[in-house]
């Protein structure tokens, strides 16, 4: 017994001095680690670049070497607390054994005194020679403590002996919120599963300052009684030197991720020591955070990574030849795009272990790569475009200009423009670009044409845009020009205003030019007093040149036409061709008397009169002239134009070949054509428009062959609006499709109904328009009209007139032939009165002609008329073609038609036009005229 207290003893003497040299020395070599790192941060701000990448490396190293140091530390700690604390169990042990020894061993109480003065006195000295405080604990309370509890925590012995030592040791839970006592009860409990326990927590000085103490608490069994030794240890010095180490560990992972390059310090067989988070980012394909000092060492060699292989290949090192090396290197990313890394390695030789690395920033370069590509393709644009740029200072120098405006300017090289003011290069236009320049300085954009002389001598005109370049905060930095040259194109505007002025054939102005010569001459006139007239002349039947003699005829005509016109109109007048065979005069100073007027009028006349000479032909054509007065018939253009309109078809409508002056009925006549084309539209939508059958009589039998469709409107007040009125505006409107179409529509179904009433029924007439018969599906549409009302196309006569048909010859006779094989009767109205070649009507697929009403007036008393009435009915013979006359009021008219042979008879003279059902009573009825039997008799 007394051998191993010796031996303990003198290993305690032995160990004390070498330990706590060791352990006094550990905190400053981790001191002078951190001094080194400090040196280093201090110097971060001030570097960039290469020599940044050179200190993080070091950063690295030094953190990487205090650690080192720190973790050996805490093992001698570890290494040094566990021996104190066996130290002091087994000199307890000593103490008990001693004390047992010195109460059964009466006869060796002398012998049991020395050795326990002997085991005190070690024990006080490995109790107080320890630099932690050391507390006892049996039963919850502290039977023991060294000095060092009592100077660590400010008390007296008496406050820590026989008390529980909750105070002092805490627990390892005090920090989730348990009271000292609870969870020093939860430390026994762990001690007693694991013989011994350690763990921090902060405690207070008597003066209330908080320390951080490391508490070791080890489990023991003395005398069949159970025993806690505590150790604690004042670690306020080490956890500051480990927050120290974290927060300069943050701050260095912070820097090195915060570059925007990757960065990884890789071995030279190509296992990873250090990266930062781009280079994350790049393994993990985005996004991933990554931390660099926890990597460890990877094998990256044979990774699968997301970036370039290049980075990590463990060739890498053989391919440094000096310190540094660096290359530029294309991969393809994981979304297909092909990425540019700008790669650089250096090669670094650790102090401490002599150990070989390599470390290596990779920067991606496709945006930058892209930028310079557009960069060079805008240099390129910039230099090689045709319009000049230039950008200038705020105070007007050039900064930089393209070859195109040293071209403009007449210099020599784009370095001879560069800080002269625009305005002495351009002085012919400098009063012009200073101001504009300033209005850009001052926020607004500026755009205008200049003129100025070309190297040659020769003016060009330049299309100027001039605007300002800002900064963020909106100062203007820069002042951007471009001129375009628009010489060629004001050239082209010109020729195309002076070609959009005038009519291409007549080389006379035009409607537009015509408008404006009348605008200005009324502007200039209103202020004068002076007058001034308007002419609308039309060529009478030049329509039927065209048709005769080919448009190539016509328009030489025309030609003619306007030369005769300028030299009757006079040199102060303007003559224009609006279009066709319309011309227009404006003739200016005009008095009351309207002499001047009238002397252009006859002037104008008589030149007209003379035949034109065209392709060796002799033309005769004669003028319609209207004419209105400005002030007197009206103020502005568009009524002028409007009244001279109006009086020009006065002038046709009196007879031709005349002159008409406007007059205020005329402009009432117009207004009450324009209410009448206006109640039109609402009467077609509103159904108005109806039908009355007129009966058609057969000659030969007296009974009523057919009937013709009348269009019939009637006002909501019941008057009666005539066909002459209304029919020839719907024509002009064009409402004449949906009435022609709603006539033939409704006169089907009342063929319809009639038969399905079981009577006689006749065939149904229904006029054609002309804009009918050009409609491209009007064929079509009689079909459709025919299947949907069920009517025979046997039972349906359409009425196409002589003009209709001439207009389009060629198209006409395609649509007649076409309905008159669908089985429809096809007769040729108003015969006679147009303009027909007699060759056409063999082509013509047609079943009867129709005598005009204007020929049927006038006989037998007229023999022009008769003549021409015995010539149709001829014509009709020959070509087998039943013929109806119209319009017969009379006996003395109805005898001499049938007389003459005339087929089928329609008129008043029979009967006025009934509605549907007074034509049903004669269907009922089947009426026979008697005094027709004996004319049919002559007619046989």
């Amino acid at each position: 017994m007394s051998n191993h207290r010796q031996d303990t003893e003198r290993s305690n003497r032995d160990r004390g001095p070498s330990a706590q040299q060791r352990d006094a020395g550990t905190f400053p070599r981790i001191s002078e680690a951190f001094e080194k790192i400090r040196s280093l941060l201090d110097t971060v701000g001030s570097e960039t670049g290469t020599d940044l990448t050179g200190r993080l490396d070091q950063f690295g190293l030094l953190l990487n070497e205090a650690d080192l140091e720190l973790r050996r530390s805490r093992a001698r700690f570890q290494q040094l607390s566990k021996a104190q604390a066996d130290a002091v169990v087994r000199s307890a042990e000593m103490i008990m054994e001693l004390e047992q020894a010195r109460i059964d061993l009466s006869e060796a109480q002398q012998a049991a005194q020395r050795a326990a003065e002997n085991a005190q006195l070690l024990s006080s000295t490995i109790f107080e020679g320890t630099s932690d405080a050391i507390l006892v604990i049996a039963d919850g309370c502290s039977i023991a403590c060294n000095s060092n509890v009592l100077n660590l925590f400010s008390v007296t012995r008496a406050d820590v002996i026989g008390r529980p030592p909750d105070r002092f040791i805490g627990g390892p839970d005090v920090s989730d919120g348990q009271q000292d006592e609870q969870a020093t009860r939860i430390a026994f409990e762990r001690a007693r599963r694991n013989i011994s326990l350690r763990y921090e927590l902060q405690r207070e000085h008597a003066d209330g300052s908080e320390f951080w103490c490391e508490v070791t608490l080890t489990r023991f069994v003395m005398h069949e009684r159970e025993h806690f030794l505590a150790v604690l240890r004042d670690i306020t010095e080490r956890r500051s030197v480990e927050l120290q180490i974290a927060r300069n560990r943050d701050f260095l992972t912070n820097v090195i991720n915060t570059v925007p390059d990757q960065l990884i310090v890789t071995t030279g067989d190509g296992r990873l020591m250090m990266a930062n988070d781009a280079f994350a980012r790049m393994q993990a394909g985005g996004g991933a955070e990554f931390d660099w000092l926890e990597a460890g060492c990877r094998d990256l060699s044979s990774s699968n990574s997301v970036g370039p292989e290049e980075l990590v290949r463990s060739d890498s090192m053989e391919r440094l030849s000096g310190s540094d090396a660096s290359e530029t290197i294309e991969y393809q990313a994981p979304d297909g795009a092909v990425r540019t890394l700008s790669i650089r390695r250096s090669r670094h030789v650790d102090p401490l272990t002599a150990d070989e690395f390599i470390v290596t920033t990779a920067r991606d370069t496709t945006e930058e790569r892209q930028r310079d590509g557009k960069l060079a393709l805008m240099a390129d644009i910039f230099q090689s475009s045709m319009e000049g740029v230039v950008v200038l200072d705020v105070a007007g120098c050039i900064v930089e200009c393209n070859l195109a405006f040293c071209g403009i300017a007449g210099i020599a090289s784009t370095a001879a423009a560069c800080g002269n003011p625009i305005q002495n290069l351009l002085p012919d236009v400098a009063d012009i670009l200073t101001p504009a320049i300033a209005k850009a300085v001052g926020g607004e954009r500026w755009a205008g044409t200049i003129r100025c002389d070309s190297r040659d001598g020769q003016e060009r005109a330049y299309l100027v845009s001039i605007a300002a370049a800002r900064r963020h905060n909106s100062l203007a930095r820069n002042v951007i020009a471009l001129f375009s040259d628009v010489t060629e194109i004001h050239r082209t505007q010109q020729s195309l205003r002076l070609q959009a002025m005038h009519d291409n054939l007549t080389g006379l102005p035009n409607r537009r030019m015509f408008r404006e010569e009348l605008d200005s001459l009324t502007h200039d006139a209103a202020r004068s007093a002076r007058g001034a007239a308007v002419c609308f002349l039309d060529l009478d039947d030049f329509k039927h040149v065209n048709d005769s003699l080919g448009h190539v005829a016509g328009d030489e005509l025309l030609k003619l036409v306007a030369v005769r016109l300028q030299t009757g109109a006079g040199a102060d007048a303007c003559v224009a061709r609006f279009g066709g065979d319309e011309f227009a005069i404006l003739i200016p100073d005009v008095d009351l008397s309207c002499r001047k007027v009238a002397e252009v009028s006859n002037r104008v006349h008589r030149l007209l009169q003379r035949p034109f000479m065209v392709h060796d032909s002799k033309i005769y054509v004669g003028g319609s002239l209207g004419v209105t007065l400005f002030p007197d018939h009206a103020e502005t253009t568009e009524d002028l134009l409007k009244n001279a309109d109006v009086a020009m078809y006065a002038a046709k409508a009196s007879g031709k070949n005349r002159t008409v002056f406007f007059s205020a009925e005329m402009r009432e006549r117009v207004r009450a054509q324009c209410q009448i084309q206006t109640d039109l539209r609402r009467a077609v939508f509103a159904e108005e428009i109806s039908i009355v059958f007129q009966p058609q009589i057969d000659v030969r039998t007296g009974r009523c062959d057919g009937c013709e469709a009348l269009a019939r409107w009637t006002l909501p007040d019941g008057r009666q609006v005539s066909p002459v009125e209304f029919i020839p505006i719907a024509e002009k409107t064009g409402m004449i499709v949906q009435i022609g179409e709603s006539v033939l529509t409704r006169a089907c179904l009342q063929i319809q109904s009639w038969k399905d009433k079981g009577l006689r029924t006749p065939r149904v007439a229904v006029n054609i328009s002309p804009m009918q018969l050009r409609m491209h599906n009007f064929v079509d549409r009689v079909r459709q009209i025919l299947r949907s009302t069920g009517t025979l196309p046997t039972e349906l006569e359409l009425e196409i007139t002589e003009n209709a048909v001439m207009e389009d010859a060629d198209e006409a006779i395609r649509v007649i032939n076409e309905l008159s094989g669908l089985g429809i009767r096809i007769a040729i109205d108003d015969f006679g009165t147009g303009y027909s070649s007699l060759s056409y009507l063999r082509t013509f697929n047609v079943h009867a002609l129709k005598i005009d009403k204007s020929f049927v007036d006038d006989v037998p008393t007229d023999a022009g008329a008769v003549a021409i009435v015995q010539s149709v009915v001829s014509l009709a013979k020959g070509r087998q073609l039943e013929l109806v006359a119209e319009g017969v009021e009379s006996v003395e008219q109805l005898e001499f038609l049938a007389a003459v042979g005339c087929d089928i008879i329609q008129g008043y003279v029979f009967s006025r036009p009934l509605s549907a059902a007074e034509c049903e009573k004669w269907l009922q009825h089947d009426f026979q005229m008697p005094h027709l039997k004996s004319l049919a008799a002559v007619h046989a």
